[in-house]
């Protein structure tokens, strides 16, 4: 692989976040327990530098980010379809195990890459996409009730915007809601 960051692509802020190498600091301490279980169980230390690049995990105003992505050697789906192949629905049902012990909302987002432009056929591949990880948590133990949304996102949102056909940007995204704060946003608020 070339070194030079134009060759490889570079990630967009916004879409991955602090996410790369799987860090997460989140704020509400419930999420911080679960996101530190979710990156032993889903990146385990024997797991290949370049695979532990297809999970990323991320603090958001939302809760934790946890970004499940295809690479150029595997993906999750197959080809075209809403179809889940065996590694991904292995991890999804390790999510769902780890997560339906917590009481926390979910909601999942499906994303494709730009192949298919802003076309409705894109727009319904990343919402079938999305209803299959939905079925696939459900059916490892997360409850109907926990789960807030399921998004379609198409090719939005890319992880790497200056190039919108490469894999990484296939993804499924379980985002765990943080619960909101009794507390004012504004810390200079005064009573």
């Amino acid at each position: 692989r070339s070194q030079d960051p134009q060759a490889n692509g570079r990630p967009s802020t916004q879409a991955a976040g602090a996410a790369r190498g799987a860090s997460a600091n989140v704020p509400d301490a419930s999420l911080k327990v679960i996101a530190e279980e979710l990156k032993l169980l889903l990146q385990p230390t024997t797991t290949p530098h370049a695979e532990k690049r297809t999970i990323q995990m991320e603090q958001s105003r939302e809760g934790l980010r946890v970004s499940l992505m295809d690479d150029a050697n595997r993906s999750m789906f197959r080809p075209g379809t809403a179809v889940l192949n065996a590694y991904a629905r292995e991890m999804l049902l390790q999510v769902a195990r780890k997560i339906s012990r917590s009481g926390v909302q979910v909601a999942i987002e499906g994303h494709t890459d730009g192949a298919g432009g802003q076309g409705a056929a894109n727009w319904k591949l990343s919402a079938d996409r999305a209803l299959a990880a939905r079925d696939t948590l459900i059916e490892g133990g997360l409850t109907p009730d926990r789960l807030a949304e399921v998004v379609a996102l198409a090719a939005t949102q890319p992880v790497y915007p200056d190039q919108p056909l490469r894999a990484e940007n296939r993804r499924i995204t379980i985002v765990l809601l943080a619960e909101g704060s009794a507390l004012p946003s504004d810390v200079s608020f005064r009573f």
